[in-house]
């Protein structure tokens, strides 16, 4: 369960028998009997184009000029990326993968994903196999460090993995890759906020939100590179609820039989926060963190979607099968 990249390339080419394995309850008590996880648990669906497959098939788009700063503004972020796609983008919810590279690159950011890049550990560290985490980090510092060096930053939009890129690999790996790469990284929000600020993120969205239910997950909060995901759905929505409340999913933690009911429990706040009010028309959820929206629509009956599906959206992107969980403002 925690070598998420060999689980996604071996359930992505047959993703409808996968899909139908992980509804079909004659195979879910089987799995509940052989790897111990609950069989009530959503899990991530598998998608047959992922988003590595995505990306090679669309090819490099030209990329527009940068607009020009603030005045008063003298070192700006620079405009080309290393995205750092993360093994559930790829595999499970690869519209956010392909809304991360549109609203970059409209707003004149230069995208590359090197096909070398592997899951950040975070799976292998959440079950204490320190080595198995600390050889990721190595072959990804060897992948990443290069890219760096040319004045290129790293995104990532997954909270999780950016805190592992951030924090844990400079302590698994110390060196001067490990921290010049750590130095260079952002979330993805955290990046897109960075250039709003600087002037340089275009405004011309084509549609509107209403009210937004947005759900601030665990690891953006203890970065400490604030709420930007709500920042900047402030710019295409009338309003937006944040909820700071645990989902309490937990990495693998709330997949295991023995803790699944206690996540549920850990997590109700969040999924209160998350539900409508009566009488409330919410046009809709936003996490950062697609394990953290999982749990929340098992415990909420809402389906986030990460902020960066919203701006797609909002700017008038074709955001696939995400486009269902929207809805402009009335």
């Amino acid at each position: 369960m925690r070598n998420t990249t060999l689980i996604g390339s071996l359930g992505s080419p047959v993703a409808p028998l996968a899909n139908w394995a992980m509804g079909n309850r004659a195979n879910r008590i089987a799995m509940e009997k052989t790897a111990g996880i609950h069989r009530d648990k959503l899990m991530p669906r598998f998608h047959r184009e992922t988003f590595p497959k995505w990306l090679a098939r669309r090819g490099a788009p030209a990329v527009e000029a940068p607009q020009p700063l603030k005045d008063g503004v003298t070192e700006p972020t620079p405009l080309e990326v290393v995205l750092f796609s993360t093994c559930l983008v790829d595999f499970h919810e690869p519209d956010t993968g392909r809304a991360a590279v549109q609203v970059l690159e409209h707003n004149g950011v230069q995208v590359v994903r090197p096909a070398e890049q592997i899951c950040c550990g975070m799976p292998f560290l959440d079950g204490g196999d320190v080595e198995a985490c600390a050889h990721n980090a190595r072959r990804n510092l060897a992948v990443l460090a290069p890219w760096v060096e040319q004045g290129w930053r790293i995104v990532i939009p997954s909270p999780s993995c950016s805190l592992m890129i951030r924090e844990e690999w400079p302590q698994l790996e110390p060196g001067d890759a490990s921290r010049r790469v750590a130095d260079a990284s952002h979330d993805l929000m955290e990046y897109l906020y960075r250039i709003a600020r600087e002037g340089r993120l275009k405004r011309d969205f084509q549609r509107r939100l209403g009210t937004v239910k947005y759900h601030v997950p665990c690891h953006i909060r203890v970065q400490n590179i604030g709420i930007r995901g709500r920042d900047l759905l402030k710019l295409i929505s009338d309003e937006v609820d944040a909820v700071q409340e645990c989902s309490g999913h937990d990495g693998t933690w709330s997949m295991q039989v023995a803790h699944f009911e206690d996540s549920l429990r850990w997590g109700q706040k969040a999924a209160t926060g998350m539900r409508p009010a009566v009488g409330e028309a919410c046009s809709a959820a936003c996490s950062d963190c697609g394990l953290a929206a999982l749990h929340l629509r098992q415990g909420a009956g809402v389906e986030p979607v990460h902020p960066v599906v919203a701006l797609a959206w909002a700017y008038g992107f074709d955001v696939g099968t995400a486009a269902e969980r929207l809805r402009v403002r009335d």
